[in-house]
């Protein structure tokens, strides 16, 4: 099948030197798509589905086709529910385009099956697959736990000389780092991500690395350098075309025009990033861009404009088990009933924040719910 050999050949350098250029070859084929799975899907050997949509998994990802993939994925494990490498291969690629896409409940069942239906069958490949998503899954929640499985992502794919594996479980254990605000315990996994990306001459990984460059520099107070990795990171991921890590980039830049006082600046960047996020494949950054714009709002003296950019974001988040995200949004929710003397409502949002918090011990969000309890006590 020629579709699927033309993915399948380009699929492993997706993310490498020349990852832009083979998903640009991919998407100038993007009309022929749909008829080349629907032949696939009619052919009595579905194995041809199958492998063509684990072949996509990263083109979805980093072309945001998210609909277009979440729809072939149902389709095609419908089509082969037999407990094969190829299924587990299938569930894993379904979970992983589903957490780009923002589908936590789906991608934590999808990873689950993929990695009980992996070991079943012994594909260390889609294990080390499935405990990637299983782990990034797990740091939205309990990013402790979350480096451990993590790991065992990269050992698999160590063992089995899977660079992709070893790359990305680096990049998600930073990813778990972040989460807990911990500069010094991410540096050790920041500088072998690093050391990844350079081997594979990937800029893909190399933007990850450097957006948590420019995150945990402006923490300690370096604009400067911060500012300097984060274009980095843009630049790198605009090049490759990349809206998740671009999103992330893209709203902490913007953060930082306000840090340097351009408000009017970060607050148009910010303002674009979420009016355009559904449709770019940055959903993901949604929640930081939220918290930085929010706080530029609140610190312009506008809380109901805070509260309703925030809306249902603590809820929605907090119901699809990211408490990561949900906490943060719900202090400066808080902060913004405190401004408004809604001292009831801003005391249930900390309460909120705090609980969602604490297993986490993240200490930004720790500090700003003890700051935001000491104005309304």
């Amino acid at each position: 099948m020629l579709f699927r050999s033309l993915s399948e050949t380009l699929a492993p350098r997706l993310a490498l030197s020349d990852g832009a250029l083979c998903l640009a070859q991919i998407e100038a084929e993007l009309g022929n798509l749909e008829d080349a799975l629907g032949v696939a899907e009619v052919a009595e050997d579905k194995s041809n589905l199958l492998r063509l949509v684990v072949a996509l998994s990263l083109f979805f990802e980093l072309r945001g086709h998210f609909s277009f993939g979440w729809r072939w994925y149902k389709r095609a494990l419908a089509a082969h529910p037999d407990q094969t490498a190829l299924r587990a291969r299938t569930l894993w690629a379904a979970a992983h385009v589903s957490f780009y896409g923002g589908r936590y409940p789906e991608s934590v069942a999808y990873a689950n099956q993929s990695h009980e239906t992996a070991l079943a069958v012994d594909d260390k490949w889609a294990v080390a697959r499935a405990l990637n998503t299983i782990g990034v899954l797990q740091s939205l929640a309990t990013p402790i736990l979350a480096r451990e499985t993590l790991l065992q992502s990269v050992a698999i794919g160590r063992d089995i000389g899977d660079d992709w594996a070893v790359a990305d479980g680096l990049k998600m254990v930073t990813v778990a780092w972040y989460f807990l605000h911990d500069n010094a315990g991410a540096q050790d996994a920041m500088a072998e991500l690093e050391a990844a990306g350079s081997a594979l001459e990937s800029r893909f990984f190399l933007a990850w690395h450097q957006a948590m460059v420019g995150y945990f520099a402006r923490d300690a107070g370096d604009l400067v350098a911060a500012a300097k990795a984060l274009q980095l990171s843009l630049d790198h991921s605009h090049y490759v075309g990349d809206p998740s890590t671009g999103g992330f980039s893209e709203a902490w830049s913007a953060a930082l025009d306000a840090d340097f006082g351009n408000i009017d600046r970060a607050r148009t960047r910010l303002l674009r990033l979420l009016d355009t996020a559904a449709v770019s494949g940055s959903d993901l950054a949604v929640p930081e861009a939220l918290f930085a714009l929010a706080q530029i709002e609140l610190g312009e003296g506008n809380p109901t404009t805070v509260l309703k950019l925030i809306g249902n974001h603590v809820t929605e988040l907090r119901e699809a088990g990211v408490p990561v995200w949900a906490a943060p949004l719900a202090v400066v929710q808080a902060a913004a009933h405190c401004e408004l003397g809604e001292l009831d409502l801003a005391e249930a949002a900390l309460t909120e924040a705090e609980t969602m918090i604490a297993p986490l011990k993240h200490p930004l969000v720790e500090g700003m719910v003890h700051f935001d309890q000491a104005r309304i006590t």
